[in-house]
């Protein structure tokens, strides 16, 4: 939480788009003052009892803008990527770091080169979860949780506990209890590269066609035969007992294939089917 930070901007228009999309998310609202043209910002909304202002932008079109660096607290890890990706999709720049000892933040840049940070302390757990997911997507986190099915998928990583969390990969342990042990998982992140290649049921393509390389049975005994071409139509999912409804088509139609989390099946889709 922060008391007030005051910043001049060139554009008020073009700032307060910038804030206004970072904010909101964070649960913060905005008001404009008429007489000023100043436009504020603060958590909760303005018609709330109480409410404070807590960070103002100042139209100076001709005079000089002020630098700053302004941290606002953010709920949970998932509310500072989300910050990240909202900006990074309306074409702004900024990164998401590791903060020691335990905490997450995105840097985001305004348009006048000031430096908005939403931060949230975060578990050793979620250290781990942010770590391999930075080194799988580059640090992009246009999705933040597809590492958990990666993991799902490989049995990659097994999670206990909060802290200390132990991470198993490829029969070895790593625990990590704080920030410090975050390189012992090098070894998870380069399995991890390692089977990125590998089809699984959450990375079919739609109009593209695999091929049936070996012969198998679905959840429901449909069979499936060597040489078969299969064109991805659509995935259906259920999360209540994991189970993939996966629609296909060939030349005699639609073809279903019904594959539940935790078989054979699942665990070995990319021995089986290829793209």
């Amino acid at each position: 939480m922060i008391e007030r930070v005051h910043l001049r901007v060139r554009d008020i228009a073009q700032s307060r788009a910038f804030y206004g999309v970072v904010l909101s998310g964070l649960g913060w609202g905005e008001a404009e003052m008429a007489e000023t043209g100043a436009v504020a910002f603060g958590p909760g909304t303005p018609d709330t009892p109480g409410w404070v202002a807590r960070i103002w932008l100042l139209p100076t079109p001709e005079g000089p803008v002020g630098a700053g660096h302004v941290a606002v607290g953010a709920a949970d890890r998932a509310a500072v990527v989300a910050s990240f990706a909202a900006v990074s999709r309306a074409g702004g720049r900024g990164q998401v770091v590791m903060v020691p000892p335990l905490s997450v933040s995105a840097y985001l840049e305004d348009p006048d080169g000031h430096f908005l940070e939403a931060t949230a302390r975060i578990s050793a757990r979620e250290a781990v979860i942010f770590a391999v997911s930075a080194e799988l997507e580059g640090v992009s986190f246009a999705g933040a949780e597809p590492i958990w099915v990666q993991s799902r998928d490989h049995n990659l990583m097994t999670l206990a506990g909060e802290t200390p969390c132990v991470v198993t990969c490829d029969g070895s342990v790593v625990t990590v209890a704080t920030i410090a042990d975050l390189p012992g998982l090098q070894p998870l992140v380069a399995a991890a590269r390692a089977m990125e290649a590998e089809l699984t049921v959450h990375r079919l393509k739609a109009g593209q066609r695999y091929t049936v390389v070996r012969a198998f049975q679905d959840y429901y005994a449909n069979a499936f035969s060597p040489g078969e071409q299969l064109t991805f139509v659509e995935q259906n999912f259920l999360p209540y007992d994991d189970g993939h409804t996966l629609v296909f088509r060939d030349d005699r139609g639609e073809r279903r294939m019904y594959v539940q989390g935790g078989t054979e099946l699942y665990a070995n889709f990319g021995r089986l089917i290829k793209g």
